[in-house]
């Protein structure tokens, strides 16, 4: 295994791009199998908004806010109401 510390800047991005896809695709595949998806979908939007409103009280770069809110919404169900519900 390579170290993250031997890595050029380029190979540490794409294998944490690589993790990050995996844990992705495991948490959906988890978030799909929910018996109650309708109450999920709302309690992950509720955490979703609370700690987009966190991030930005303690000052992280927009961008750090982008990848959060890209990445909880490719992982979270939607509701109907949602601003991301499909119409």
């Amino acid at each position: 295994m390579i170290k993250a510390g031997e890595m050029d800047p380029k190979d540490l991005q794409a294998s944490i791009f690589g993790m990050t896809t995996a844990f992705r695709d495991a948490i959906r595949a988890l978030v799909m199998m929910h018996p109650e998806p309708d109450i999920l979908a709302r309690a992950m939007y509720k955490e979703r908004e609370e700690t987009i409103a966190k991030l930005l009280a303690d000052g992280f770069p927009d961008l750090t806010i982008e990848a959060y809110r890209d990445t909880i919404d490719s992982i979270r169900p939607h509701f109907d109401g949602d601003d991301m519900s499909p119409s």
